[in-house]
Order: C-alpha cells, then structure tokens, then sequence
C-alpha cells in the first residue's frame, strides 16, 4: 500500500478536530500517518489531540494566516512519503477519499508531477447536507489557473516529486492562498493536474471558517465588486510569477515562459490588449472572467 502524509493545519479547532483526525484514520486501502502545524491555539485542540495516542508529530507556531500555516507544513513535511494530502481541522473525508486520489495519481507515473483536487459536499455545523451536488468546474491549465484558481486545498493531495519540486520554495512576498499556489505551481512546471467531480468529503460550512462563511448572497455580491476596485488584491499574480521565475526559470518549458513574462511585462499597452483580447484566458465563472479582463486592461495584474 502507498504511504500517505496527511498535512493538517489547526488553530482553536477543538470542536471538531477529533472527527476529522478519525476520518483520516479511517481511510481505506493507504498507510497514513499525520503531521499537525497548530498556529497558536488556545482551546484545547493540543490536548485532544496529544489524548488520542496515535503517533501525530505536533508543530507548534504562530502564524498568522492558514496559508502561511499550510506553507509551514510543506516545508517541514518528510521526503519519505509515497504521496501527500492537505486537511482542514473541521471537514469529513469519505473512506475512500485517499486511495482514489492515490490511483488517479498513480497513473501518471511517480516521476512526474501531479496533484489531485476534487469536489465536496457541503454541510453545516451538525453535519446536514446543505448541497450534495454543487457545481464546480477543473480549471484545465495554465492560463486558466492565472485568471482562477478553483482547487480547493482540503481536497488536494500531490506527490513526492511535487513536494521536492516546491519545498523550501513557498512564497514569501505574493501572499497567494496555499490552493491557489500550489496548482498554479504544477501547471507551471508542466505537471499534471487532475479535477474529481466526484466529492471526496464533507465540507463543513460555519462562522468560524477562514474562507467559506455563512454570509448573505447580498453580502456576498457587495464584497466581491468591491474587490474590483480595491488595490488590495491586485498584482498579485505579477508577483507569484516574478518569485516562480527566480526560483524556476531553468525548469519552465517555453511556452510557460512566455505566458509569465506577458504578464510580468502587462504595463505594456501590447500584452495588456493580449491578455485581454486572448479567449484562453478564461473561467467558467463569469464574474471571475470579467474581473481578470478589467484589472488586465489597466495593467493591475
């Protein structure tokens, strides 16, 4: 059986940590072991935790955001393992969820790199289905991955090769979410990236989650056209490619090349109408789309 490393981030979990860490232990047809990152907890997740006696490794840190958490994680994460899988403190995995995701893997060939995500169910605090079958669209490659992500990080798992490609090497001054890095990574370095629209776990929707909230639609709205004026997020994808570029440059096929460095070079009146005119640059969300098209237009990528 192939050796798994679960990556799992916590801060103030202790409400549902020990249903997710049995989830994990009750994956089918793997070996797992888990590694903890816990950013500065002050409920008693430790203690939940180090109760169980199963061998977890515990770091302990103060980080400051999940991103920079899970980065911690892959930095210090063991080379030894056959394959590597991101968890949140507060979801349920499907049985199953690692295997599949190990065998999809597995035919693509150890020594390439590939990474897994999938689709979820969503579900509430007290584990009711809110949406047993919501829409989600893989993103297909590199262009796409630059105008939208859309890979949810506690569905990925990603194999050793990735993980020696990457660590050491998270960012330091782009500030991407972990997810939204790591697939932009793969594509980038011509890796293989397959989306599962078959949910893989429960996806556990509550007010103290970092990204999914329960909010109104209308609250919702009002954020993200918010988000088109704000300078906040914007050159953000500029400076993910720059910091890609110093450390990758020499293992970047051309044509991924050229596509970071039109937009490296997007002040330009030229690359700024190219990326705008260009239908490969895309989502499938169209509020996504729009947004890309708008900041590429004023050179804010």
């Amino acid at each position: 059986m192939k050796s798994v490393l679960v990556l799992l981030a916590t801060h103030n979990g202790e409400k549902y940590i020990l249903e997710q860490i049995n989830s994990i232990y009750s994956q089918k047809n793997v070996n797992v072991d888990i590694l903890i990152s816990d950013d500065n907890s002050t409920d008693k997740t430790i203690e939940l935790i180090e109760e169980l006696h199963h061998n977890i490794r515990i770091i302990r840190g103060k980080f400051g955001s999940a991103q920079k958490n899970f980065y911690n994680l892959i930095n210090n994460a063991p080379l030894n393992y056959d394959y590597y899988a991101l968890s949140d403190q507060d979801d349920i995995w499907m049985d199953d969820k690692l295997v599949r995701a190990v065998e999809i893997l597995s035919s693509y060939g150890e020594k390439n790199i590939n990474l897994y995500h999938g689709s979820t169910i969503t579900v509430d605090s007290n584990n009711n289905i809110l949406n047993a079958h919501p829409i989600y669209y893989g993103t297909k490659n590199l262009k796409q991955s630059l105008v939208v992500s859309n890979a949810q990080g506690s569905t990925m798992v990603f194999n050793n090769m990735f993980l020696k490609k990457i660590q050491g090497k998270t960012p330091l001054i782009s500030d991407l979410m972990h997810d939204s890095w790591l697939q932009k990574t793969a594509f980038l370095l011509n890796g293989n990236v397959y989306f599962d629209a078959i949910p893989c776990m429960r996806y556990r929707i509550h007010d103290n989650n970092v990204v999914a909230k329960k909010t109104s639609l209308y609250k919702r709205i009002v954020r993200y056209f918010k988000s088109f004026f704000s300078t906040k997020s914007h050159y953000k994808i500029t400076i993910y490619l720059k910091e890609a570029l110093n450390l990758y440059e020499n293992q970047i096929c051309d044509e991924n090349l050229e596509i970071a460095r039109t937009f490296l070079n997007s002040k330009r009146l030229k690359n700024r109408l190219k990326l705008f005119f260009s239908l490969k640059y895309r989502s499938k969300y169209k509020l996504d789309t729009i947004r890309f098209k708008y900041l590429a237009i004023r050179g804010k990528l």
